[in-house]
């Protein structure tokens, strides 16, 4: 995940948006790495999250998807994820697939001109 987010052209980025990413891309590679480390599920559960809502950030800031993308969130599992459907399908939780709500979505017909996808 650490190649990706370094492989990220900033061609044509505002000087915000790109320390906007810098901090992200960081709190990213240091959530991954929690990930990677995480030796119980509420631990991989925390990361994940974390991982979630740093590349939901990355893509919205540089204007890049192919598809339509959704941040959605568990209020009981406190957990964001990301998906390609609008219907909730809650990763935390097999006993609560259905428990969850879409705080923000993107598709490629937002950003008719990708500003710095790879």
């Amino acid at each position: 995940m650490e190649k990706e987010v370094q492989n990220f052209r900033l061609k044509g980025l505002q000087l915000d948006d790109m320390m906007r990413l810098k901090k992200v891309s960081q709190t990213m590679k240091a959530d991954a790495a929690g990930l990677k480390a995480a030796q119980d599920l509420t631990a991989m559960k925390a990361s994940f999250s974390a991982v979630t809502q740093s590349l939901f950030t990355i893509m919205e800031t540089m204007k890049c998807t192919d598809e339509a993308m959704y941040l959605q969130y568990c209020p009981m599992e406190k957990g964001y994820w990301l998906s390609y459907d609008k219907t909730i399908e809650n990763p935390y939780a097999a006993s609560m697939r259905k428990c969850g709500e879409l705080l923000k979505g993107m598709a490629k017909a937002d950003y008719p001109e990708p500003v710095a996808c790879h």
